[in-house]
């Protein structure tokens, strides 16, 4: 991208990507959420249950996304207007057109999560590569002819219309349409409970670390902003396939947690562990010689070396922080929930605090909150309920 992009059009691609990220609050861990209990579920074969979450979900984002939607375009419009009539008319046709594929694919996200949770994750990733390939295709052709940021900015609206496809052919909806009430309400509290839990803890973190390049943009202006959102950009990608492993196996985890099968439940989880670590490991060294030795990506579309090894360092945190997270959550639990909310304001405030002195600075403030607080914070939670739930249970 950087290659066929100015440093400005990158700038502001990257900061609409960070403002987009409010589409967590229409979610706000349902997703999560309705993946872990369908996976429960569907180990116990309650096939009424499954059908009354389809249809819930099925309504909530609906209307959820049309909101999300109609609030979005005019919170953009005003963000990243400066003044300049003749700057808002050039990057309103490309905000809108982001904000609208980023909204169908809000809308789609809960069958992915049902699938996931019916034990087809690995359909669905399959489905994730190829659509990943045929969008970044066409985005490279799109900006290899001339159409620029408008060419990637279009990549939301091909993954829904491909996703609408596919799914009308592997996901299959409710039989009934009506809710069953009486039912629903037997599991209803169950998916509440647990929704707001996850939903916090996850919009926690997921707003700050969205939030750099927005902070960076307002701070510094959309070139530094654009530095920084490549770099995030490429950590997050590298992040996504750390965690495939343990978002792979979540539906596992859940299912030998239903059916008390605590040694498979054991020997699933260390080596998810493992193979995410240690994958996560692998792509950061093999992406720093790419960027430090080969010249990967021009050296002025991103920031200097500290802080691209401070988001390398994170990155591999992450990769722990999240395998523990998801395998905590199979339990239909968010015991993290404390880590989000102790750490997001303070994180919030040093962040904005830091970025009247450099991007650095406030790099290294973000990452250093999640390495040696977020970190060793989770590991603690997560040795605490292993023995509660298991090792004294299980020793005895």
């Amino acid at each position: 991208m950087p290659r066929f992009i100015d440093p400005i059009s990158q700038g502001f691609y990257f900061s609409f990507i960070s403002l987009l990220a409010l589409q967590v609050l229409v979610d706000f861990g349902l997703n999560q959420s309705i993946t872990q209990i369908i996976a429960h579920e569907h180990a116990l074969e309650r096939y009424k249950n499954i059908n009354n979450i389809k249809i819930y979900v099925q309504r909530w984002f609906k209307y959820g996304s049309i909101l999300f939607f109609i609030l979005i375009i005019p919170i953009g419009l005003f963000y990243f207007h400066d003044g300049d009539i003749n700057n808002l008319k050039k990057w309103a046709i490309t905000w809108v057109v982001l904000a609208t594929g980023t909204t169908l694919c809000l809308y789609q996200s809960y069958k992915f999560a049902i699938l996931e949770g019916e034990g087809k994750q690995s359909i669905v990733a399959n489905f994730r590569m190829y659509q990943s390939l045929i969008t970044t295709g066409f985005a490279m052709v799109g900006m290899y002819f001339g159409v620029g940021v408008n060419s990637i900015a279009a990549i939301p609206i091909l993954n829904s219309l491909i996703s609408a496809i596919w799914l009308s052919s592997n996901f299959e909806a409710s039989p009934e349409k009506k809710l069953i009430k009486n039912e629903f309400e037997k599991i209803a509290n169950e998916i509440f409970s647990l929704r707001w839990r996850i939903g916090v803890s996850w919009v926690c973190g997921y707003l700050v670390q969205q939030s750099i390049t927005t902070i960076m943009f307002r701070a510094f202006g959309p070139v530094i902003a654009g530095q920084y959102g490549l770099l995030m950009a490429i950590f997050n990608a590298i992040s996504v396939v750390g965690i495939s492993f343990a978002a792979a196996n979540a539906q596992k985890f859940a299912s030998n947690i239903a059916l008390q099968k605590h040694d498979d439940l054991m020997a699933i989880f260390k080596d998810v562990l493992i193979k995410s670590f240690f994958g996560t490991f692998a792509l950061c060294i093999f992406c720093l010689i790419f960027i430090v030795f080969f010249d990967l990506v021009p050296i002025d579309r991103l920031p200097p070396l500290l802080p691209i090894f401070l988001v390398a360092f994170n990155c591999l945190a992450n990769s722990i922080i999240f395998t523990l997270a998801i395998f905590l959550r199979a339990h239909k639990s968010e015991p993290t929930l404390k880590i989000g909310l102790v750490l997001v304001l303070p994180q919030i405030l040093l962040m904005l605090f830091a970025a009247n002195i450099s991007p650095e600075f406030l790099i290294l403030v973000y990452c250093g909150m999640n390495i040696l607080v977020g970190l060793p914070w989770t590991i603690i939670i997560w040795y605490e309920n292993y023995n509660k739930n298991y090792r004294l249970k299980y020793e005895q």
